[in-house]
């Protein structure tokens, strides 16, 4: 059976329908190039989610399958419908832990995390075997087996761990939702709309994470925010801060010529596959060449122009001054040398960590 890690549900609202079918255009980063295709025939594995070995807990090995299809995947239309209706400003408690769990089994269904974990595990395996075969021992035990060197090589066991590890994910990734939603139950909801004719992406790994002060990106942490685009025009982020009531979404509108930070991360965190437009792909290669350019003078544009267009308020007006400062030093001096370009940087990133940790702590 051929099961979908991101769901039809959610890949319908970038794709346009044609009869009982919907299509999107994707593109595929490794040999860029840009195809349209059924969202049937996209980000799914066969028997992703079949239990190989069932047990008394466990009888039906389509288990998994259908408390998606019969249970989350209703709940995140519901959650859809919320989260991109303009009028919708409060929400009941059942509303957000709805959303939060919908949104969050995107992000725990994905392959990426499954990678991730058999990562780990190979990673702390071989450790283990360099050990013991240095200390002269005749064997290993991981994830309560034991494995004889006589019987097992190396890459013996590292299969054995693997197959052990990806059974452990099907059964137990569900529950791992649950404890991610209760992690950030109190996180806060601001979904953003757009003004004008850009689009947001999508991909492959639709849920995408940044976090300021944690370079280790762990997903159990207050200063981790999570986004995801909803829709062409919509994206939802999901952060904490102690100024914003519970219950309520943010709805603050995007000019087009922000949308491009957002895209920016879906392109760069995708596996393989982006979802768009054609307009929408083609903007954005256009954009990324000129923020790919390492010359100062469109860089200070930028600056000069947040300068005049912007009025500072209480949580930006420290970073504006920064970048005032220097602003001034380069109409002085015509130019920033290599290591004041790093500073401002630097200024700008620490005053970020200030802010943010002020709104978590």
């Amino acid at each position: 059976m051929v099961q979908h890690y991101v769901p039809r549900v959610y890949l319908k609202n970038f794709a346009t329908k044609r009869g009982k079918d919907f299509y999107v255009y994707v593109h595929e980063k490794n040999v860029s190039r840009t195809f349209e295709c059924n969202i049937k025939g996209i980000c799914a594995e066969k028997d992703y989610y079949t239990i190989d070995d069932v047990s008394k807990d466990l009888l039906d090995k389509f288990i998994i399958e259908k408390v998606y299809s019969n249970g989350i995947e209703p709940m995140y239309e519901r959650s859809f419908k919320l989260l991109t209706n303009d009028k919708v400003f409060d929400l009941t408690d059942l509303q957000r832990i709805e959303i939060l769990i919908s949104m969050f089994q995107l992000f725990l269904r994905n392959p990426r995390m499954l990678e991730y974990i058999i990562s780990v595990h190979v990673s702390e395996v071989e450790n283990l075997y360099r050990l013991q075969v240095n200390e002269g021992h005749k064997g290993l035990t991981y994830m309560h087996e034991d494995f004889s060197f006589r019987e097992f090589t190396i890459n013996d066991i590292i299969a054995f761990v693997t197959k052990k590890a990806t059974d452990k994910y099907k059964k137990d990734h569900l529950g791992g939702i649950s404890q991610i939603g209760q992690y950030h139950e109190f996180a806060k909801f601001e979904v953003s709309k757009i003004k004008g004719k850009s689009e947001f992406f999508t991909s492959d790994h639709p849920f995408t994470a940044n976090d300021l002060i944690d370079s280790n990106r762990n997903p159990f942490t207050k200063s981790m925010e999570f986004n995801i685009s909803l829709s062409p025009l919509y994206s939802l982020r999901i952060f904490h801060d102690n100024t914003v009531p519970l219950n309520t979404i943010v709805r603050p509108i995007l000019p087009s010529g922000n949308v491009g930070s957002m895209n920016s991360m879906v392109y760069e965190q995708a596996t393989k596959f982006v979802v768009g437009s054609v307009p929408a792909f083609e903007n954005f290669f256009e954009i990324s060449k000129f923020l790919e350019n390492t010359d100062l003078e469109p860089r200070i544009d930028i600056v000069r122009q947040i300068l005049e267009k912007f009025t500072p308020n209480r949580d930006t007006a420290k970073s504006m001054n920064v970048m005032r400062s220097y602003l001034d030093k380069y109409d002085k001096q015509g130019t920033l040398t290599l290591q004041e370009q790093y500073e401002m940087h630097i200024e700008i990133r620490n005053l970020a960590i200030e802010w943010k940790k002020s709104r978590i702590e």
